[in-house]
């Protein structure tokens, strides 16, 4: 009775093991990550490969313009172990690809793309004591003595 009870707990978690190892990668199109307004970004998402009978879960996506404003989600299709998500946006700013897998309560894979990064303006002014603030802890900072000691520390990777 016991043995058949861990048999088929085994069975039960055996898709879950499988599943842990899939691991998506999502890259954009540019390698740089740059756009320009009205560009289209293709993301590429691709899987490892797949041990023989390991079961893929199924992903969805979520993109967003400066990981706020929703553009799309959906579940992707993969075909041949890869998929393509699109986006555009017309003005400066992010947008944020997040690839989730069923069961998983963060992201398993996130990319971005910035669009026209040097018009982005600041999300609030600056505050009156910026400067005076900085100036302080820079001088703060100056009166503590650079004296760095290196101490040498086993290494337990290979043993």
């Amino acid at each position: 009775m016991r043995l058949a009870s861990f048999a088929v707990l085994g069975l039960c978690l055996a898709p879950l093991v499988a599943f842990a190892e899939v691991k998506p990668k999502l890259s954009p199109d540019h390698a740089s990550g740059v756009y320009a307004p009205g560009e289209t970004v293709s993301w590429t998402v691709t899987l490892g490969t797949p041990e023989a009978g390991e079961v893929v879960p199924e992903f969805t996506y979520k993109i967003t313009q400066d990981g706020k404003t929703p553009v799309s989600d959906g579940t992707v299709a993969f075909v041949n172990g890869t998929a393509t998500l699109t986006a555009s946006r017309a003005d400066a700013g992010a947008l944020i690809a997040e690839l989730s897998s069923r069961g998983k309560p963060l992201p398993v894979a996130t990319s971005g793309a910035i669009y026209a990064p040097e018009k982005i303006k600041p999300s609030a002014p600056v505050p009156a004591d910026f400067d005076a603030f900085w100036k302080e802890k820079l001088a703060e900072l100056a009166r503590v003595p650079i004296n760095p000691e290196l101490e040498k520390i086993p290494d337990t990777k290979n043993t």
